[in-house]
């Protein structure tokens, strides 16, 4: 049964992917992301029950057992429940960030840090116009920031409402139709025109002819012919044929699933313009630390007062380090957002236009560049 429940090596779209890390065999390079995206942990059996997490693109084997149901009779409500609370909801983890958190996190870096000692400073020495200004300055960055990105999120979570799909499933004998995340492993699926695979599946029934759509998986537009035995990809549309599934994966133990949590842990971090702010700003805080040591030194011989000292290190503070430099990128960012939300583009997170801003060349993808491994380049548009 092991060799049954590692089912989907039989079928491979995505020896569409390309990632071309190898020189002497593309093949392989393809290969190699397949088995990677395709392979189940524990195919011996020994780990299938384990409950414990699985690192990102791993997925979570569902014992072969499991998987025989009767195709006439589907699950009973008491083994759904069960499947329910040891596989979850149909649907991929999101990670939600606090909205505190979000905004705290403008306030947070090197130029954010000495303008918010500098208001320190401003205050204990009851200099209210300077801490007025840079107590502004640090809220128009924060709030220009947080109300762009809050609104473009909550965008996508009403596009996301509007995706919600239902699932005609076979349940105590009868078809039934229930919300798409409600799907379990072992599930009997009905497949028909138009419907949208909402988990990966094995098709289980004999002498059935299907063509599925994968172009959200290879971007391939020519459907696929599917038969008994063959394996449905979630996210695939079924273009023609009836016939029914058995549900293998669910949630993030699809390929999709798999393939997007691979790219949400390689895509983390600071886009390279806020890299760049960043490391200006160290330097600039590391010039203004040695002069205000110099200062303080000439001060110390000089024997002037405290005040007059820490008056000095809040003008040099302000001078050296520009405190106006997040509020006004910020600010021009929002407003390359705003622009862009009129051509029907959504910006999720700011960052992101400073990384298309540094695009010298952008290469677009035609079908087939992806499904047969080979690039042709004619007349560039531009």
């Amino acid at each position: 049964s092991s060799a049954s429940a590692h089912q989907p090596t039989q079928e491979k779209p995505a020896k569409t992917f390309d990632d071309a890390a190898s020189e002497s065999s593309d093949d392989d390079d393809i290969d190699a992301l397949i088995d990677e995206l395709q392979s189940n942990p524990g195919v011996d059996g020994s780990e299938s029950e384990d409950d414990g997490p699985v690192a990102a693109g791993e997925a979570r084997l569902v014992p072969e057992e499991l998987l025989q149901t009767d195709p006439s009779y589907g699950l009973t409500s008491d083994e759904v429940l069960k499947r329910r609370k040891k596989y979850g909801l149909n649907q991929m983890a999101e990670n939600n960030e606090s909205l505190i958190i979000k905004f705290i996190m403008f306030f947070v870096g090197p130029i954010q840090f000495v303008m918010e000692a500098a208001a320190i400073l401003a205050a204990g020495l009851s200099d209210w116009v300077d801490f007025g200004v840079i107590c502004g300055l640090l809220m128009l960055n924060a709030g220009v920031g947080f109300i762009q990105e809050f609104q473009a999120g909550s965008i996508v979570e009403e596009l996301k409402k509007t995706l919600a799909n239902t699932a005609v499933v076979i349940r105590d004998g009868q078809l039934v139709e229930i919300p798409a995340n409600e799907v379990v492993p072992g599930d009997i699926l009905q497949l028909e025109d138009g419907t949208i695979i909402p988990t990966d599946g094995r098709i289980v029934t004999e002498e059935c002819f299907l063509q599925i759509d994968q172009s959200a998986i290879t971007g391939e537009s020519l459907a696929v012919d599917k038969h008994y035995g063959d394996q449905a990809f979630s996210s695939s549309t079924v273009k023609r044929g009836e016939g029914f599934m058995v549900v293998t994966a669910t949630g993030d133990n699809t390929f999709v699933g798999r393939a997007a949590a691979l790219v949400n842990k390689a895509s983390g971090g600071q886009g390279h313009f806020t890299e760049v702010l960043n490391g200006i700003g160290i330097i600039l805080l590391v010039l203004v630390i040695i002069t205000l040591l110099v200062v303080w030194t000439a001060c110390f011989y000089r024997t002037n007062g405290i005040v007059r000292i820490l008056r000095y290190t809040l003008g040099i503070t302000i001078i050296g380090v520009p405190v106006g430099l997040p509020a006004v990128v910020t600010t021009t960012m929002a407003v390359g957002a705003a622009y862009l939300a009129k051509k029907q583009a959504i910006v999720q997170k700011l960052s992101a236009i400073e990384s298309l801003a540094g695009v010298e060349i952008l290469c677009s993808d035609k079908t087939g560049t992806l499904t047969k491994n080979k690039l042709s380049l004619h007349e560039p548009y531009t």
